[in-house]
């Protein structure tokens, strides 16, 4: 898990090595420049969910189904492929938050789907797939999401999609929206299961291969392959990664490829590692990473805490982080304009720094250790250990 952690999306990373470089100086010194300029003060934002129905319940395999919603109010749902919305459910009494990849092409406004897979012993999960029914209400956040590739009609590029188990789900948006609106885009699709009978989209993919061949390309692999099976066999590590390529691409990666790529830990360093021996860049690579929702242990055994916030305009809000409670909602009670996405401590959006004080955090997150070395907390599941002062960073791009 932890090389999970020090791998989240090369986008963050070569954000916060640039400013790295300036130095912590630089950091203060955003602040301090921003304080001396008179800003309109923030509006106050809240952790507000939006209300959607499920209109078609679709069993993909015999342990993932996909849900199509819609808004109660009617209106469109607008998200760029690759983005997530987190479900906000109350079980037995206690509420938990999961974030889950829409797999629908962005074409659609009117609706959006999402993908679930049970996962072993996930009370969440199980309860999306054992009792969800048509009619169902969901309240949701989002979309959401910095995994995304923005669809332009009329433009040529050659992607590479890279999955594990569920980790097709985001992907499947991707490819689905790139296929109907970029008449000119190549996509190359590698995606890794145990058993034949847990590929997801199995069906529509080998559709969607004879109806855009040869603009797509599906490879197989399978650890538990039958006997009649011609795709590859084994895991989708360093070996298996390179001998793909190869058989895709030849000696030499296009010097145009981007690639996404979304599954377990070990199989996405697997990967990458192959990749950057191969000569991608990797600036050219993206990387959605699995990370269990972990905001329960985090709200828990702590007691009321003096908190003061600090915008970069230099306003202040001060109350208390009541027993139990996130900053983030600490944060939105005081009416301070915090940043928040997946609210799972996965996304790193609402990150804050530590000034004064100090907070407790469980891992894993979406922290860079680089960022924890220098203060900074994520809001959504830290909580305060002593009387606090916290500063609102900078939003990370979403």
């Amino acid at each position: 898990m932890s090389s999970l952690i020090r791998r989240l999306n090369s986008l963050r990373q070569d954000l916060w090595r640039a400013a790295r470089g300036q130095g912590q100086k630089a950091t203060v010194q955003h602040y301090a420049q921003a304080a001396g300029r008179r800003q309109p003060p923030p509006q106050p934002v809240a952790l507000a969910t939006t209300a959607m129905r499920v209109t078609a319940v679709t069993h993909e395999t015999p342990s993932a189904i996909s849900l199509t919603l819609v808004r109660q109010d009617g209106a469109d749902i607008e998200f760029l492929p690759g983005m997530f919305f987190t479900l906000v459910l109350n079980i037995a009494g206690r509420e938990h938050r999961r974030a889950y990849s829409i797999s629908s092409a962005a074409t659609l406004r009117t609706s959006a789907t999402i993908t679930i897979k049970r996962v072993p012993d996930g009370l969440v999960s199980q309860h999306l797939v054992d009792t969800v029914a048509v009619g169902a209400s969901l309240n949701v956040l989002g979309p959401a999401g910095a995994f995304t590739l923005r669809p332009q009609a009329g433009r040529q590029r050659e992607l590479l999609l890279i999955g594990g188990g569920s980790g097709i789900t985001p992907l499947m948006a991707i490819l689905r929206s790139v296929l109907a609106i970029e008449a000119d885009s190549r996509i190359t699709l590698f995606y890794a299961n145990r058993r034949r009978d847990e590929i997801i989209f199995a069906d529509e993919l080998d559709a969607l291969v004879r109806q855009y061949r040869p603009r797509l390309r599906l490879l197989h692999v399978l650890e538990e392959a039958p006997a009649a099976w011609s795709g590859a066999c084994g895991r989708l590590d360093v070996e298996q990664c390179t001998r793909l390529l190869t058989q895709a691409y030849g000696e030499d990666l296009p010097a145009d490829l981007r690639v996404f790529q979304c599954g377990p830990a070990p199989m996405m360093e697997a990967v990458r590692t192959s990749l950057l021996a191969q000569g991608l860049a990797a600036e050219h690579l993206q990387q959605e990473n699995f990370l269990p929702g972990r905001r329960e242990q985090a709200l828990a055994d702590s007691v009321a805490q003096p908190l003061t916030i600090i915008a970069a305009d230099g306003q202040r809000w001060q109350g208390y982080a009541a027993a139990g409670q996130s900053l983030l909602d600490a944060g939105l009670a005081l009416q301070a304009p915090m940043n928040f996405s997946c609210t799972l401590g996965g996304c790193g959006r609402c990150r804050v720094r530590v000034l004064s004080g100090s907070v407790a955090m469980p891992g894993p997150h979406g922290l860079l250790p680089e960022e924890e070395e220098a203060g900074y907390a994520l809001a959504c599941i830290a909580t305060a250990s002593s009387p606090l002062t916290i500063a609102i960073a900078p939003p990370t791009p979403l």
